[in-house]
């Protein structure tokens, strides 16, 4: 994840913690040093390995303090655990402050899908697997929302693959457009 460079201006004003499983956590810290990336600012890293370790644990020992309101960016994640180890994730954050906020991706079932994205669906599946990260999740809409609540997080955003497209990618000149192999949801501690 590049956010803490291409967005200083953020680190200015809060701390971010980027949570990664261990060896690909080093694979980026061997990254940001080939690169002479700054980190003298930058994001504190945390690996995490969330199908075996507790992410308020890991958290707290690193220096997050869970009084306070954070956002959570857990994009192109949970399609890679088990349910289980999203369950008990949802479940950290949901007892985190209120006003806390996740926005994650998931990943639908293959026959929801158009052809497009049926076709990069195949192409994704065995190369996530054959780099030793398979694609273990996969959650129709009612599914995840149901997952989410039950985990004691409020939906805030659910859109749509259209609305996805409408909202940040309408008039580009490129035609460029999401596949709908991920959805986005936003959810909230109330």
């Amino acid at each position: 994840d590049s956010f803490a460079w291409r967005r200083p201006d953020v680190l200015r004003r809060a701390t971010v913690f980027e949570v990664d499983h261990p060896l690909t956590q080093a694979w980026k810290r061997d990254r940001v040093a080939e690169l002479h990336l700054p980190t003298a600012e930058g994001p504190t890293f945390v690996p995490c390995d969330f199908e075996h370790e507790n992410l308020h644990e890991v958290l707290e020992s690193a220096g997050f303090d869970w009084g306070t309101p954070a956002t959570f960016s857990w994009i192109a994640v949970s399609m890679y655990l088990t349910v289980p180890a999203i369950e008990e994730t949802l479940n950290t954050i949901a007892a985190g402050a209120v006003g806390t906020v996740i926005v994650l991706s998931y990943a639908p079932p293959r026959a929801g899908l158009d052809e497009l994205s049926q076709t990069f669906f195949d192409l994704m599946v065995p190369l996530a697997a054959g780099r030793g990260e398979p694609i273990q999740s996969f959650f129709e809409e009612s599914e995840i929302v149901d997952l989410v609540r039950r985990c004691g997080l409020e939906v805030a955003d659910h859109p749509s693959h259209a609305e996805l497209n409408e909202r940040y990618l309408s008039g580009r000149a490129d035609g460029l457009r999401t596949y709908m192999c991920e959805r986005m949801l936003a959810a909230v501690v109330a």
